[in-house]
């Protein structure tokens, strides 16, 4: 079980940059009030209005006891739905963020009730099954993230400042972005998957192999989520975003711009920070530069496509 949670902490750590998605067919909001301001609270009643993008709306009445309260419409994927994260503040990820604002992540999770497709059939990105690791973590260890990471990651792969994890109103980091570290540390993070999961210098192993090889070979992963699959390019591991072509090779995107870039075969990292104005980096002309660099140092370097 120990070895399990750790897993889970590893590629919790992985995500903290990821990709925009795809939108949905029509997006809608509630805006509401309650006594007690959370619709979490045992008993809680109020009143509120839903917004649709398509330009309809509706006054209703909120009656919430026990569990959670369910709006609009949403699915469930692994006990989590399924979101469209387009970035444009009407999106299911902007929601669940209001939620998660009000009552905290657990909380925010109660908002999501229904199971759309099987599990592994179809790819969907959603920040917000991320953010239930890191819950699901604190539950089985009784700490945070970044208590259960700094002495079995960071410390152990040589870190040489501490980073900044941005958490919850009751301490629970969010586990599927707003991880903020030095660029010299990003490139020992990548170092060390590069390695695949040992530090070079004193070979010790910090991150199992055997679970870096599931979370980042094309081969290993369900078709659903190969390269050209999952997406028109990339494909998808344990929070790992994958290449296409028949070498291993993987990265870590975040939305506005920072990148690192693994060759495991050739022992090469490229990590790039960047501010982009909006969380739709990877539809500039940053993203496609950033691939095209890369594609050009891995052949510098000996490596094929």
């Amino acid at each position: 079980m120990s070895r399990l949670i750790g897993l889970v902490a590893m590629f919790v750590l992985m995500t903290g940059m990821s990709e925009p998605a795809r939108a949905g067919a029509i997006d809608c909001e509630l805006r509401f009030s309650m006594s007690g301001w959370s619709v979490f609270y045992k008993r809680s009643t109020g009143t509120g209005v839903v917004t649709c993008d398509n330009g309809q709306s509706m006054n209703v009445k909120i009656s919430a006891k026990g569990g959670g309260l369910t709006f609009g419409k949403s699915s469930i994927e692994d006990g989590l739905g399924k979101f469209t994260e387009v970035y444009d503040g009407k999106d299911d990820l902007a929601r669940f963020n209001i939620a998660a604002s009000r009552g905290g992540i657990e909380a925010a999770a109660k908002v999501i009730t229904e199971r759309e497709v099987p599990q592994g059939t179809r790819f969907s990105y959603a920040s917000a099954e991320t953010d239930m690791l890191g819950a699901v973590l604190r539950g089985a260890t009784g700490m945070s993230l970044s208590e259960y990471l700094t002495p079995r990651l960071w410390q152990p792969m040589g870190a040489e400042t501490s980073a900044m994890w941005r958490a919850d109103r009751t301490g629970l980091e969010r586990a599927a972005g707003s991880f903020s570290a030095t660029l010299r540390d990003y490139g020992r993070l990548g170092v060390l998957l590069a390695n695949d999961g040992m530090r070079p210098d004193d070979r010790k192993q910090i991150i199992p192999r055997e679970f870096l090889l599931d979370a980042t070979d094309a081969k290993r992963v369900a078709a659903a989520f190969r390269p050209r699959m999952a997406t028109p390019y990339y494909g998808y591991g344990f929070k790992f975003w994958l290449f296409p072509g028949s070498s291993r090779r993987f990265a870590l995107l975040g939305v506005f711009g920072q990148m690192i870039f693994v060759d495991p075969a050739l022992k090469l990292v490229m990590v790039h920070t960047a501010a982009n104005s909006t969380a739709k980096s990877g539809q500039t002309s940053m993203a496609r530069e950033a691939d095209a660099l890369w594609r050009g140092v891995v052949r510098h370097y000996g490596g094929a496509w």
